[in-house]
């Protein structure tokens, strides 16, 4: 599924800049490429062939981790 930056924004609550830089992160890492412009947005979408299944792994795990420690401070 293609995805601009403000679709990924608003879905994950992050600021766009925030987004913006970690596309560009991922783009440079080979996990992402640029496919059509929707109006004056580029859009993305994910190179499930890179295996992703890892890196989202990895995000979750560090997710759950900040879950922890912030419910652990409470």
């Amino acid at each position: 599924m293609e995805q601009t930056i403000s679709m990924l924004s608003e879905s994950t609550n992050l600021s766009y800049k925030t987004v913006e830089k970690a596309v560009n992160h991922l783009e440079a890492l080979g996990f992402i490429e640029q496919t059509r412009k929707i109006g004056n947005a580029q859009a993305y979408k994910f190179k499930v062939e890179n295996d992703l299944h890892d890196f989202i792994e990895c995000a979750r795990k560090f997710q759950s981790s900040r879950i922890r420690i912030q419910d652990s401070e409470t």
